[in-house]
């Protein structure tokens, strides 16, 4: 008997069974496919990154090549003069190939991912290739960008694609995705637990995707026993030893709560200093390059070659030199590491910023790469310096420690990702001893640096289920225009109270109970919105006192919308800012109503259930 694959068949079967058989699947087949593309693109940039080091003299065969990082390569150069022409090189080819074959693989990557979560976008077939060679192209050539984006993009894409042709629904796409954000980051950075949780706490700035947590475990563990299988097990980062005692005393609670304050600084730094950069290669080509978006990594490439070609160490990945940089003292000897003939601490404070700067412009100009490596090298520098600085002087852990502690604290402040990124960290150094004082000081920092985010795509807060249901029709009702430029005056709740800010506490609590309303929109004495509150807001205010006025509460962030807007547009504002109403103003910003996720949810419930 012929026994023959009908996947329809197969289909009707996997969706009787229960969540986690359905996920041991699914999640499989996600980690195993993440893991061999994020495979080949780590390969990829190794070959790419052994070309350039070959090119630039530091070795005579390029195959012998086998690290991630230009630094190495520039720092050991024989023919430096070419250090330039490699750097501007390599973006010219990633920048073509990018705009040419798919421009959605632009920049770092994880934002792609994350929206395409949150919104349940379809992966074109050809972002995860394209994403890994025009990575590889930059990273290699000397661009200061990491994997991590790209790995994030190119796991997203393998669920996106894998979720298409297995005709899953757009609730099972989604957690395809984050399953392969977090095998393709598994794969590379050998990090099965920190790479899950990444993956579920990357999504939101304050809070976790927790249904997609055994997906992204079960993803995660097989592209790690894949990636041990075919490169090793070798950790990314030294591993370290270190006197539980000293580590918890509290003389070192003293220098984590100094040191998250010092990475605090440092993430603000960051994120302006990219954002900006970014901004401005956006204007640049609004006015300027119109018709050729390659040119933009080529103008930022001139810019971070001319800076490498005076400070080598700041091209490149930078991971193996930090790996360098925590094994010196254990060496006792920090060879290379000063610059441009400046003492040990100055050389420092000096890579840090131009760290930063270089990084802005590999990346903020389009180039497609990741923003974890970097700030994982400035944390380190930064973690270092403070150790030196301030850390010695409280407390005996010595400054490789704080070098490690200082990783986590300024990416996990700077993504808002502080419980994953202290996971990622002690698991890539061997010593989970590292996650509570990680921890603490990456929540500390993030809890300074606010909503602040380099990730723009993340949404605050975790989307209500009445709204992802609304996403899921939103989806469905793109395809007929006529409901989807409906104005937002055909939606409009004109019954729910406003409030002035002035009136107290106790009276905005007796407005939602009298007409149980959910939330309360706030305006000033001239009638303009001020923004809204709700229960959860009220509540802590009323520790405060109850006769504590509106105007000193933090307000929700809420989307404010035009009656002229269109649903498709105040749809997409309430997904972004991860709540399930808008304030409906007009011109003047006054109030006129509100638009509430359940009076669109059923409008388009009953339109569908007519056309269909």
């Amino acid at each position: 008997m012929i026994m023959t694959f009908n996947i329809s068949d197969w289909l009707i079967r996997i969706r009787r069974f229960t969540f986690i058989e359905k996920w041991l699947i699914l999640g499989t087949l996600v980690g195993a496919l993440s893991a061999i593309l994020a495979l080949f693109f780590y390969v990829l940039l190794i070959l790419v990154t052994g070309v350039s080091a070959w090119t630039l003299g530091a070795i005579d065969n390029p195959l012998s090549w086998n690290s991630i990082d230009f630094s190495i390569a520039a720092l050991n150069a024989k023919n430096k003069f070419l250090i330039v022409t490699i750097v501007i090189l390599g973006a010219l080819l990633s920048g073509l190939i990018v705009y040419r074959f798919e421009p959605k693989a632009e920049g770092p990557g994880a934002d792609a991912a994350i929206r395409a979560y949150h919104r349940g976008i379809k992966f074109s077939s050809k972002i995860p290739v394209v994403k890994a060679i025009a990575s590889a192209l930059l990273i290699g050539c000397g661009g200061s960008a990491g994997v991590q984006g790209p790995s994030l993009q190119i796991g997203a894409g393998i669920g996106s694609l894998l979720s298409k042709f297995l005709r899953l629904s757009i609730e099972e796409r989604r957690l395809a995705i984050v399953a392969g954000m977090a095998g393709a980051l598994s794969a590379i950075f050998r990090s099965p637990i920190g790479s899950a949780l990444f993956a579920i706490e990357v999504l939101y700035r304050k809070d976790v995707e927790t249904e997609a947590l055994v997906p992204a475990i079960i993803s995660s563990i097989v592209a790690y026993t894949i990636s041990s299988c075919i490169i090793g097990i070798e950790r990314p980062f030294p591993s370290i030893e270190v006197d539980l005692r000293t580590l918890f005393n509290p003389y070192s609670l003293i220098a984590y709560v100094i040191l998250g304050l010092f990475t605090a600084c440092l993430a603000f730094f960051y994120i302006h200093t990219y954002n900006g950069v970014k901004s401005f290669f956006l204007k640049l080509e609004k006015r300027y390059l119109i018709g050729r978006k390659w040119l933009k990594p080529v103008i930022g490439a001139s810019i971070v070659g001319c800076i490498g070609f005076f400070m080598p160490l700041t091209l490149g990945s930078g991971s193996t030199l930090v790996a360098e940089y925590i094994l010196s003292p254990v060496k006792e000897g920090f060879i290379g590491f000063e610059v441009l003939g400046f003492e040990l601490i100055a050389s420092i404070f000096i890579l840090i910023v131009l760290k930063v700067i270089v990084t802005a412009f590999s990346i903020g100009s389009g180039g497609s790469g990741g923003l974890f490596a970097p700030a994982i090298y400035i944390g380190a520098l930064s973690g270092f310096l403070f150790g030196k600085l301030i850390g010695s002087k409280i407390t005996t852990l010595p400054s490789h420690i704080f070098a490690y502690i200082g990783m986590a604290s300024l990416f996990g402040a700077a993504t808002k990702t502080p419980l994953a990124t202290s996971f990622i960290v002690a698991e890539m150094s061997g010593n989970y001893a590292l996650i509570i004082p990680a921890l603490f000081t990456s929540l500390l920092a993030s809890e300074i640096t606010g909503n602040m985010t380099i990730y723009e795509a993340q949404i605050p807060r975790r989307i209500q289920p009445m709204l992802a249901k609304l996403s899921t029709l939103l989806e469905i009702v793109k395809k007929h225009l006529d409901i989807a430029s409906l104005k937002v005056l055909d939606f409009i709740n004109e019954s729910y109270e406003v409030a002035n800010w002035n009136i107290k506490c106790s009276q905005a609590l007796e407005i939602m109970a009298r007409n149980r309303q959910r939330f309360i929109p706030v305006i000033d004495d001239q009638g303009k919105i001020r923004g809204a509150i709700d229960v959860t807001v009220i509540r802590k205010a009323l520790e405060l006192g109850k006769d504590t006025p509106l105007l000193y509460l933090e307000m929700t962030n809420s989307p404010i919308v035009l009656a002229d807007e269109t649903l498709h547009d105040v749809i997409e504002k309430m997904i972004h800012q991860g709540v399930d109403y808008a304030i409906v103003v007009d011109d003047e910003e006054k109030y006129l109503g509100v638009v509430l996720v359940e009076d669109i949810a059923i409008a388009l419930a009953t339109y569908i259930t007519k056309t269909t």
